[in-house]
């Protein structure tokens, strides 16, 4: 069975869909032929469609982002996957928002075999946003396991490294900052800072440490380094930090909305409201002042992390794979 993973064009500073595929592809290239191909952007999508069905697939899987290549493909052999709608539903409006749902929702979703989402609550907004909206199977992420390894390390609650990955408004920096102007603490920040923040910092007098453009490799060793991770996103279509926080067997302070809620495990856990400043800070302090609690935290997150293996995920795209080879090779 040849299956080809289809990803967008690859630009420096976004966000990694073909790195959460490389999770599971290993596991998956046990069982069939896993070919990557990188789209050319919309204004080549003849160009990108032709090399596609040159390859003759027995499945083609468009992994996120570029929806619209879906309608030059074979719709019994495609899947798409579905990573979050947050900029359709929370930033567009009007005629730009009419024409969006067109091009990248109403006519992609009904060019394929199957929809994927991450997230519960990436499937959720999908169905409250279209009036006609197909079957979804929502397909978790995986983390890295190979890389994401535990690794103790001594809590210090005089000085406490907090660790904050992404500096999109959604990541909710700002509220962060103010929750912890009071607490002893040094913030590790990832991702490019613009002038507001950087002024925000400084004027607030926040220790902190800033770093972009980092491999994941870079990224693990910053997650080893802190002593606690504060994840208070307002939106989000998964979390990945989430389970990474857990694996490494770092405290994690996150958002009591979904799809966090939901990632984060119904055990010991630290969630808060996002949009409260005093909620985020006492969610700190508590990681901080109760080291049972602390400990309860990081044990539970490392029982909930198991849930998300890559041989688990890679064994629910296989079962679509194989449900779409054996339809389609009966015909």
């Amino acid at each position: 069975m040849k299956v080809v993973f289809i990803y967008r064009k690859q630009m420096s500073g976004t966000f990694s869909i073909e790195g959460l595929f490389a999770n599971f592809r290993e596991q998956l290239k046990e069982r069939c032929e896993i070919i990557e191909y990188y789209a050319n952007g919309p204004k080549n999508i003849l160009k990108d469609a032709s090399n596609l069905r040159k390859l003759n697939a027995d499945v083609y899987h468009v992994t996120g982002d570029i929806h619209y290549i879906t309608c030059f493909l074979p719709k019994n052999k495609t899947i798409l996957t579905v990573h979050d709608i947050n900029y359709y539903c929370d930033r567009l409006k009007g005629i730009k928002k009419f024409i969006y749902r067109i091009i990248y929702l109403t006519i992609p979703l009904r060019s394929v075999k199957y929809i994927t989402t991450i997230s519960s609550a990436t499937k959720q907004r999908l169905q409250q946003s279209l009036f006609k909206c197909p079957d979804i199977k929502v397909i978790s992420n995986c983390y890295n396991d190979k890389l994401f390894k535990f690794r103790a390390k001594d809590f210090n609650s005089k000085e406490t490294n907090i660790l904050l990955l992404g500096t999109a408004p959604n990541k909710n920096l700002l509220r962060v900052i103010d929750s912890i102007k009071d607490i002893s603490c040094k913030l590790t920040i990832i991702g490019k800072l613009n002038e507001n923040i950087l002024d925000k910092l400084k004027n607030d007098n926040i220790k902190y440490e800033n770093y972009f453009d980092l491999t994941m490799e870079e990224i693990y060793q910053y997650y080893v380094r802190c002593d606690m991770v504060v994840f208070a996103s307002t939106s989000e279509g998964f979390g990945l930090p989430i389970l990474e926080a857990q694996a490494v067997g770092r405290a994690l302070v996150t958002s009591n909305i979904y799809p966090m809620r939901d990632i984060v495990g119904i055990g010991h856990v630290c969630i808060i409201d996002p949009y409260s400043v005093s909620s985020i800070k006492n969610g700190i302090e508590k990681i901080i002042g109760n080291a049972e609690f602390r400990n309860h935290v990081i044990d539970g997150g490392l029982d909930n992390v198991k849930n998300y293996a890559p041989n688990s995920i890679a064994n629910e795209y296989y079962q679509l794979y194989e449900d779409i080879y054996l339809k389609n090779d009966v015909k």
